[in-house]
């Protein structure tokens, strides 16, 4: 295991973080009005998170949707009608506290990842108090981070597979559009 995250992990425990599980889509009824979508890989994995946006702003029209993306990409999503705000992951461990800091001020609800490659952004997310943290992660030692942990169908589009977020979240099977929202 790499030392950051042997280094996330401490301090995950050192909080005692512990997201609230969801069981038998309990959440499906509940409005949020703070929503953060993580999606911190390179710009062609966050395009295709762009119909998770979308699909959220249908759900939750009054809420307030803020996407934590990779620094050197926010300037492709600032135009995106389905965010209210871009938060830029920067990484280190500079980037980390900036990103943590203005996390925990943010009053997230609930955080849906699209896609992310190591464990800091959950981490983050985690360390900012957010209740609900749902999502895909490969990494057992950071499972009692997430509230729900959504096993990717192979089978499927990689949007499908994003979008499961959104359906287990909302309640909604259908009627999730997969188009993109290009720059």
């Amino acid at each position: 295991m790499k030392t950051k995250h042997k280094i996330f992990l401490w301090l995950t425990r050192l909080k005692k973080t512990a997201q609230k599980k969801i069981y038998n889509n309990s959440i499906a009824g509940l409005k949020f009005s703070r929503i953060l979508v993580l999606s911190t890989t390179a710009l062609g994995d966050t395009l295709l998170s762009t119909p998770v946006f979308s699909a959220l702003r249908k759900a939750y029209p009054q809420a307030t949707i803020s996407a934590m993306i990779r620094d050197r990409y926010c300037s492709f999503f600032k135009n995106n009608p389905d965010l209210d705000e871009i938060i830029p992951f920067h990484k280190g461990w500079i980037g980390f506290y900036l990103t943590w800091n203005k996390m925990k001020k943010a009053d997230f609800e609930i955080a849906f990842i699209a896609h992310i490659s190591d464990p800091g952004p959950m981490v983050i997310a985690s360390l900012a108090s957010i209740p609900y943290i749902i999502g895909y992660w490969s990494q057992k030692e950071f499972d009692h981070l997430l509230s729900l942990k959504i096993t990717p169908n192979l089978k499927e589009h990689l949007i499908e597979n994003r979008l499961d977020t959104v359906r287990l979240a909302t309640g909604r099977a259908n009627g999730l559009s997969k188009n993109m929202v290009l720059p």
